[in-house]
């Protein structure tokens, strides 16, 4: 819904259903925002953002028949999944340096015990800080 969007801090605060920690603000990636916005514009705060030609409201099947057809617009590989870019999202914020409890609340997960599990190996480095800090290579 509208009133879901904070645009000061590029979240949305998603409700979950599983457990009390699922129902989490979310951070939105800073080329995705526009496109909330866009879905945003001039509604009501308890409209819902995604709405099809019908008129009704968007539900999961709907967004994966539009994932499928970006996908295959796209020229990516079919078998790519919603799902699978979840764990890219993740991969990214841990090369990042991105502290691993953010992560996992962004993900949806209780504390960042999975979040270390699956994805610590793509940790920076003591030389990618250093790289990062000198812009040297760290050499």
């Amino acid at each position: 819904r509208r009133l879901d969007l904070d645009e000061k801090t590029k979240s949305v605060q998603v409700h979950g259903t599983k457990n009390v920690w699922r129902d989490r603000p979310v951070f939105v990636e800073a080329w995705a925002w526009p496109y909330l916005e866009t879905a945003a514009k001039g509604k009501l705060p308890d409209a819902f953002l995604f709405v099809e030609a019908s008129g009704r409201v968007a539900d999961y099947e709907a967004a994966r028949a539009s994932h499928r057809a970006a996908v295959k617009a796209l020229g990516l590989n079919p078998a790519y999944r919603m799902h699978d870019a979840r764990h890219s999202f993740a991969v990214r914020c841990m090369k990042a340096g991105i502290d691993p409890q953010l992560i996992a609340g962004n993900l949806g997960h209780q504390d960042a015990t999975m979040v270390l599990r699956i994805y610590g190996k793509y940790r920076p480095s003591t030389w990618d800080f250093e790289r990062a800090r000198t812009g040297t290579g760290g050499q």
